[in-house]
């Protein structure tokens, strides 16, 4: 039987090549020639079998066999490749889809990493260590691995953590900042660990708090609570809306108010430890430095919410919200509010220190 692998392959191909006149064999009836011809002669004819070049291969020169051989072979080759691409997408194996987020967290948890997740006011950190040992040898290096690329990872993270829109508590120029951050660290609290034996991988999930006595926010809480950087920014540096209206933000709720929600929806603001509530003439009117209590400050006079519609639904601020609306942001980190809602929100302040019974929460429209 007669098995022409070259010619099917390439008859599959279709219009990529022309098989008229041409015949591919590479086995037969002993004593037949296997020949290889087309017709415009491309490769010529092999005229002795192959079995009979192989044998005189020590009296014949080998290079002439040898190069017929593989010029068969690399047709061959190209003819399968061809036909392949050919195929239905259901018969050709698709990449694996990429890992998505676990819930709860802000980071993927299948690869080293870290990150800030302001709505729940922590710190994610992952490590995943390796090993070739198999049995508790193995599951015990893999996990010393992780733990310290976990906080490896995690001090990345810290240094990068912006106070107030104009400094890291990376760049705080302050002697105790290393002890600090180390002690910090040993608070970086395992929520989650997983052991693959087969896969030889150890993977550890940690979070840290970025707000409370021993958090992130009381590291910067000095250069928060000083007097010298008072958040206060020039006309120029404001970005605005292109028309403010008049007036207060309409409210859902009535007096007594159980918190303040400031809705940044439309705003395009980010993220700081400690932002500050300002004018539309850039000045503020509360924020950590109207605090006098510094661990009040490292508790978070101010906490971020996903949208307003979350904040609502979940009563980030009580049931009975003052919802002010931000017109602008200053530097990019500070909600800027038209005077009517200023003057309604330092009313209530007066009137029942409304802005101190829970922390702000600002909406990010995500």
């Amino acid at each position: 039987m007669c098995t022409s692998l070259a010619a099917v392959a390439l008859a599959k191909v279709g219009p990529r090549f022309s098989l008229t006149g041409s015949v591919v064999s590479f086995c037969g009836p002993k004593g037949q020639q296997d020949q290889l011809s087309s017709g415009d002669n491309t490769f010529g004819k092999v005229d002795r079998s192959i079995d009979s070049g192989l044998v005189g291969l020590g009296e014949r020169n080998m290079k002439k066999p040898i190069l017929r051989i593989l010029a068969v072979l690399y047709t061959c080759c190209l003819a399968i490749s061809a036909w392949t691409e050919n195929l239905p997408a259901s018969t050709i194996a698709t990449p694996a889809p990429k890992s998505a987020h676990v819930t709860g967290f802000r980071i993927r948890t299948d690869q080293c990493g870290s990150a800030l997740n302001w709505f729940t006011g922590q710190l994610e950190a992952v490590g995943i260590g390796y090993t070739v040992e198999k049995g508790e040898m193995g599951r015990f290096e893999a996990q010393s691995t992780a733990l310290a690329l976990m906080r490896l990872e995690a001090t990345k993270v810290i240094n990068d953590i912006s106070i107030d829109g104009m400094a890291t508590l990376g760049s705080l120029n302050d002697g105790d900042l290393p002890r600090l951050r180390a002690m910090l660290l040993k608070d970086l609290t395992i929520i989650k660990e997983e052991w693959r034996e087969q896969a030889g991988s150890f993977t550890v999930i940690g979070v840290l708090p970025l707000y409370g006595p021993t958090s992130a926010a009381a590291l910067g809480v000095r250069r928060a609570t000083m007097s010298s950087p008072i958040i206060e920014v020039a006309a120029s540096e404001l970005n605005l809306a292109s028309f403010i209206p008049a007036g207060y933000t309409p409210q859902p709720f009535t007096a007594p108010y159980t918190g303040v929600i400031v809705n940044c929806d439309h705003v395009l603001i980010s993220p700081c430890l400690f932002p500050t509530l300002l004018r539309t003439d850039g000045k503020p009117f509360w924020g950590p430095i109207t605090e006098p209590n510094p661990l009040l400050v490292a508790n978070g006079q101010m906490r971020y919410a996903p949208d307003l519609q979350i904040a609502l639904q979940q009563n980030l601020a009580g049931k009975r919200p003052l919802i002010l609306t931000a017109v602008g942001a200053g530097k990019g980190y500070h909600p800027v509010m038209n005077i009517d809602d200023v003057f309604l929100a330092l009313q209530q302040q007066k009137k029942t220190e409304l802005l101190q019974r829970k922390p702000v929460v600002v909406t990010l429209g995500q």
